[in-house]
Formats: structure tokens, sequence, C-alpha cells
């Protein structure tokens, strides 16, 4: 075995079709309120005796349910709105 310098995976930001672009994350926004229901509907946080654990779990889960109400909200849609509830 031995060191090559290549680059075999180059990142380019900025790209339109990349996933954390705003319309492709609305386009998907099923996708997103999907793993939104799991993580609430899995997470027992009696179950996590470590508090900055729990914590932290309730932190991600707020972070990525406000993010999808934001996408909902930017979509504007009368279907996306109704998701909301």
């Amino acid at each position: 075995m031995y060191y090559l310098p290549v680059d075999f995976y180059r990142y380019l930001i900025g790209r339109e079709d990349q996933s954390v672009n705003e319309q492709v994350m609305i386009k998907c926004i099923d996708q997103q309120l999907k793993v939104n229901r799991l993580l609430v509907d899995q997470l027992d946080l009696s179950q996590v005796s470590h508090p900055k654990m729990r914590e932290y779990l309730l932190n991600h889960i707020e972070i990525t349910t406000v993010i999808s109400s934001t996408l909902l909200n930017r979509s504007g849609t009368a279907e996306h709105l109704a998701k909301k509830r």
C-alpha cells in the first residue's frame, strides 16, 4: 500500500442540485417530514439516563422540526401549509 496525492472526490459548493439547496429541500419535504415523525415517534426521553444526551436529542429534534416548518412556509403552497398541521 502506498500514498497517492490524488483527489478521488471533490465536493463542489453551490451546485443547484445539491441537497442543501432550498428548492431541492422543498421538493423532498415529504422525506424530511417522515424523518421528523420517525424521530419523534421512536425517541423515548425517559429511557435516556444522561441529562446532556437527553438535552442534545431534544435539541436535535427541535432543530429538524423547525427546519421542516420553515421549508413548508417558504414553499407557500396550500398542500405544504396543510402538512404543517
